[in-house]
């Protein structure tokens, strides 16, 4: 069950912690992809970007547990 997690005396909530990690994992592949020139393939690259996005929060939340 997801709490509030308290860091020096002020409550946040643990989805904050997900959201921390998968932004770090999102910036790492997006430089990958931008290196590697795939988004040249995509019509939308904003679209892209934003279910990249969702996927990588849902599998961070899904395999990452926070106690």
């Amino acid at each position: 069950m997801l709490r509030e997690i308290s860091i020096a005396g002020i409550y946040v909530p643990a989805i904050f912690f997900y959201f921390l990690a998968s932004l770090v994992i999102y910036l790492i592949l997006d430089a990958i992809l931008v290196r590697m020139n795939i988004y040249q393939w995509f019509w939308h690259v904003q679209l892209v970007r934003l279910c990249l996005v969702g996927i990588i929060f849902s599998l961070t939340f899904i395999f990452i547990p926070l106690q």
